[in-house]
């Protein structure tokens, strides 16, 4: 066996025991066994098995998404008084994907349990005084929600959702200004993390996940410039 096909048998091992830890709600181990692979399968590894190679890279995205996907339904579960046990000052990066309110951007989550009944919007709405109850600290939190940009004037002051993520310490959230359509939203999304992995800047890796877009068929406005970035400019460093 070559040194390739090693590092690649590892890889699709490493990528398995990814997606049980995943399963079994060991969400966080599930992340850092990724930026592993993400580090086996350097650029060598692609030159030789390219095709294979993207094949992988798509794979350990996909598992990441997941998992981010996961730290943000535990976040979502916090903030409307779910679970109060889950470490999410610790989290530097939160992904939500769910509806938001065209008024107000506020978000609309799973309603808490069963309520025998319609359910109230204390049980499914997550409000600007309940992110500030959890005390996010995240270097970005990711709001995939239509119009998680909008909020409401006051004092000739926008307020919202993301100045409630920004007040208490998180460093960047990144918006939606208006309705966002689900195809093209999952693939911009998966562009901009691939680029967030490869230790590109926020902002650089939403224009490259635009420009992407752009050249791969996405050529409405509202299709490839839905998302801003508010804050600083933020870089994550996996696998090290």
């Amino acid at each position: 066996m070559s040194h390739v096909e090693e590092i690649l048998q590892a890889i699709f091992i490493g990528l398995a025991v990814a997606n049980f830890l995943l399963n079994i709600g060991c969400v966080l181990k599930a992340i850092e066994l990724c930026k592993e692979n993400l580090v086996l399968l350097n650029d060598r590894t692609l030159s030789i098995e390219k095709h294979l190679g993207q094949i992988i890279y798509k794979r350990i995205y996909a598992t990441m998404f997941m998992a981010c996907r996961r730290v943000s339904h535990n976040t979502n579960a916090i903030a409307c008084g779910r679970i109060k046990s889950v470490r999410i000052k610790s989290v530097s990066l939160i992904h939500i994907a769910a509806h938001g309110n065209a008024e107000r951007g506020e978000i609309a989550l799973a309603p808490a349990g069963s309520t025998g009944g319609i359910p109230q919007e204390d049980d499914y709405l997550l409000k600007m005084s309940d992110i500030s109850q959890v005390q996010v600290r995240a270097k970005l939190v990711v709001l995939s929600c239509c119009h998680s940009g909008r909020g409401q004037l006051r004092t000739e002051e926008a307020v919202g959702i993301p100045r409630a993520f920004l007040g208490p310490g998180a460093r960047s959230v990144l918006v939606a200004l208006w309705a966002l359509e689900d195809r093209a939203t999952e693939q911009l999304m998966s562009c901009f993390y691939e680029n967030l992995v490869r230790e590109k800047s926020a902002s650089e890796s939403l224009h490259e996940a635009m420009k992407w877009m752009r050249d791969n068929g996405f050529t409405e406005v509202s299709e490839w410039a839905p998302f801003i970035l508010i804050g600083d400019n933020v870089t994550f460093t996996f696998g090290k």
